[in-house]
Order: C-alpha cells, then sequence, then structure tokens
C-alpha cells in the first residue's frame, strides 16, 4: 500500500483530517476529456483530526485514518451501503458541498 502520506505525518506530527465523500465521482464521467464537472450533489463529512503520535507505526495510523474515511463515507446519504458495512462509531457531521 502507499503510506508516504502517512510516514511523512508520523515524522512531522502532522494532524491528519478524515474525509469522506460520496457523489464526486458524478461530477467527472468516463470519457470526460476536458475536465470540466458535470452538474451534481457531493456529499462530505469532515471527521476530527488524527494524532499521528497516537499510533506506534506507520501502518497502524493508515489503518486508522482509512477506517475513519469508510466511516464517515459510509454514513453519507445516498452512499450505496451494499458495497460495504458500516464501520467504527461515533459523530458523523454531514456537510452537502
Amino acid at each position: 500500500s502507499n503510506t508516504g502520506f502517512f510516514k511523512v505525518a508520523k515524522e512531522t506530527g502532522a494532524h491528519i483530517i478524515p474525509v469522506g465523500m460520496w457523489g464526486n465521482q458524478y461530477l467527472f464521467p468516463p470519457g470526460n476529456q476536458y475536465g470540466t464537472a458535470s452538474p451534481g450533489t457531493v456529499h462530505a463529512a469532515i471527521g476530527n483530526a488524527v494524532n499521528p503520535e497516537d499510533f506506534d507505526t506507520v501502518e497502524e495510523l493508515c489503518e486508522h485514518v482509512r477506517g475513519e474515511i469508510l466511516r464517515l463515507r459510509n454514513g453519507l446519504p445516498n452512499y450505496k451501503k451494499e458495497k460495504e458495512g458500516n464501520v467504527g462509531g461515533g459523530e458523523i457531521k454531514h456537510y452537502t458541498v
């Protein structure tokens, strides 16, 4: 897996803000050669800051942040829940952008 971003966060102590999004994949449909967005709705949920110092390894940090992103995304309106089950717990704040 690609952990470069997480290595940098671990080395510098920079906190990571997990963001779960759904709907953005429809704004740029396949074959959109000009990169212009189609009209649509994107839902995003922004999680709490994750302190990399709370984890012993880069792999643990990566796994935790990925789990948070999935948890946030899975709680969004219209997310296709048949793909993955809801993971984790805690408060999810929804923002429609």
